[in-house]
């Protein structure tokens, strides 16, 4: 069933991200299908990928020409000062294997500011979303985040960077993650960014470290947890900013921010 959502920029978020759901779940259903080809799936996913950003933009572009664009297949185009931040399929790994894991994630920066933020979970029938100053919801349901406050109750979510980023940064980011899993209940590593911050916000998750994402991984969950009551912030406390790419970070309720920030300093 279709949900009505409260903001004409989420309304329009939402039939993108309809509109290129279909393709996406036939494309995953093929994927067994491939694992035991010699060519494998690899470049069969590449187009599912590229063929739903396209169905996305062609759905926001059309609703609203002037907004431009940042999208992880496509790189920019149009306005940056208001632009959609689109990862078409977040979770791609996940998708390639058959793994169902992976979501639509869509996010509209106004002024510098990240103002919406939508996350569609196909597999689930789960849209998580938010504006800026109106809440957070998982469908019809307003959302909030944990509110455990005992660390060693605590489930969180980390991964660590790409191998490209350099030995030094990926050891540090096992080591946090090794503290993490020290003095919490469980870590996991999920494979879907976006999700991650979904589930924060949904009080699934406590937490989520990560050393670092691109904005088209957080823009949509950053506003999402914001808007559930949650933080997002550098290792150090200071302001984490969706727009600079590969820095680390931790979201999480508010109750255990600074607890889990002490273990990943």
């Amino acid at each position: 069933m279709a949900l009505h959502m409260p903001d004409p920029f989420l309304t329009v978020m939402y039939s993108a991200a309809l509109r290129a759901e279909p393709a996406l779940l036939r494309d995953f259903g093929e994927v067994d299908k491939l694992q035991i080809s010699i060519k494998g799936p690899g470049d069969f996913v590449s187009r599912a990928d590229r063929k739903a950003e396209s169905d996305i933009q062609q759905v926001l572009g059309k609703s609203y020409p002037n907004i431009g664009f940042l999208m992880e297949e496509s790189g920019k185009s149009g306005s940056q000062e208001n632009c959609w931040i689109v990862d078409p399929l977040d979770g791609t790994l996940n998708f390639l294997h058959a793994i169902p894991h992976w979501c639509i994630s869509i996010a509209l920066k106004q002024n510098k500011h990240i103002t919406h933020g939508l996350i569609h979970d196909p597999i689930r029938s789960e849209t998580f979303f938010a504006v800026q100053g109106m809440g957070a919801f998982l469908n019809r349901l307003r959302i909030r985040c944990s509110a455990r406050k005992i660390l060693g109750q605590a489930v969180v979510a980390a991964a660590w960077q790409r191998p490209d980023s350099g030995d030094y940064a990926v050891s540090e980011a096992k080591r946090r993650v090794d503290l993490l899993q020290q003095k919490t209940t469980a870590v996991r590593i999920t494979g879907s960014a976006s999700l991650n911050f979904a589930y924060v916000a949904a009080g699934r998750l406590e937490g989520y470290y990560q050393q670092g994402l691109d904005p088209w991984d957080c823009a949509a969950g950053l506003v999402i947890v914001q808007e559930a009551g949650g933080m997002t912030s550098r290792p150090d406390g200071g302001e984490f900013d969706a727009l600079q790419t590969q820095k680390p970070f931790l979201s999480s309720n508010t109750s255990l921010h600074n607890s889990l920030l002490k273990i990943i300093r």
